[in-house]
């Protein structure tokens, strides 16, 4: 899914949802990271990695990503939550 927030010269966070298809009958694991595209680890956004697992029966957890604001006047940008290594 594609989300966007107004990134200013304030600091937020974008608050992405990462859901199964369906709840599964034991426990889901999996691992994700940040990948740049237009914007850049550092400058725009704070390169965020990690691991989630799913409780039987859950289907929805959340990853915070850190945004630095900046007032520059800039086209928008984007980066991508890359899901890797999923089990079960």
């Amino acid at each position: 899914a594609s989300i966007s927030r107004f990134e200013g010269n304030v600091d937020g966070s974008f608050e992405l949802k990462v859901r199964l298809t369906q709840a599964a009958d034991n426990v889901v694991t999996l691992d994700f990271a940040t990948k740049d595209k237009s914007a850049k680890a550092g400058e725009d956004y704070i390169a965020t990695s990690g691991s989630l697992s799913f409780a039987t029966g859950e289907i929805e957890k959340t990853v915070a990503v850190s945004i630095i604001a900046d007032p520059l006047k800039e086209p928008d940008e984007e980066f991508e939550l890359l899901i890797t290594n999923p089990t079960n």
